[in-house]
């Protein structure tokens, strides 16, 4: 579920650390779009590099936006504690964070 945060446009496209950080078992990842074509691909990685699920895949208007990453893979399973990367991509450009899922 992606939800717009407030109405302000940002100028550049950015990735925020989400928060809270260790999570369990929920995290909230926000992200800025700004004015133009906005594809947005948001997913999670295991230290492997293995995609462990998809958050966003789509088109999206500018904004500050929102999503909860419940801790579960593509397939609705409960991954195990450890490190994960997130990684927005955007046409502006790739940006990648690091997060700690606690037991």
């Amino acid at each position: 579920l992606t939800d717009v945060v407030d109405d302000e446009i940002p100028m550049v496209a950015s990735l925020s650390q989400n928060s809270p950080n260790p999570f369990n078992p929920r995290t909230e990842i926000r992200y800025d779009l700004p004015l133009g074509n906005n594809h947005v691909v948001l997913d999670v990685f295991d230290l492997r590099g293995r995609q462990v699920c998809v958050l966003v895949n789509e088109f999206q208007l500018p904004g500050v936006k929102s999503v909860y990453w419940d801790g579960e893979d593509n397939k609705g399973r409960q991954v195990p504690a450890g490190i994960y990367f997130y990684r927005l991509k955007t046409e502006q450009g790739t940006m990648i964070r690091k997060m700690t899922m606690a037991k």
